[in-house]
């Protein structure tokens, strides 16, 4: 399972952030594997966090978006289609030829790739 595999490759006293479930499965956990890597697992749910500290949420894109604009971030586009093109972006995922994020632009405009 993918998220167990992933914990396995995180350095000690590393933070695993559970976002969502891309599979669509939920993995159970084995403990074992936090208790003797001394890892955190934290649940990141935005909605509930927009309702209950909303200036935090605020805070935490501020300092994303500056590391964004000083390129301490880097996004990595694999392939970029325009509107018209949406169907091809699905494919290039459903075929597994992503390696980063596909994007869609709107207008038919098609995006160069950035990889």
């Amino acid at each position: 399972d993918g998220f167990s595999n992933g914990l396995r490759c995180l350095k000690w006293g590393g933070v695993a952030l559970v976002i969502g479930f891309a599979s669509g499965d939920v993995p159970r956990l084995a403990m074992n594997v936090p208790l003797v890597k001394n890892l955190s697992v934290r649940g990141v749910y935005w909605g509930s966090h927009a309702a209950r500290a909303p200036e935090e949420l605020a805070e935490s894109l501020k300092e994303v978006y500056s590391m964004l604009a000083a390129g301490r971030c880097v996004v990595r586009v694999s392939h970029a289609f325009g509107l018209d093109d949406a169907h091809e972006g699905f494919r290039t995922i459903a075929e597994r030829r992503a390696v980063g994020k596909v994007v869609v632009t709107p207008a038919g405009k098609r995006a160069a790739s950035r990889l």
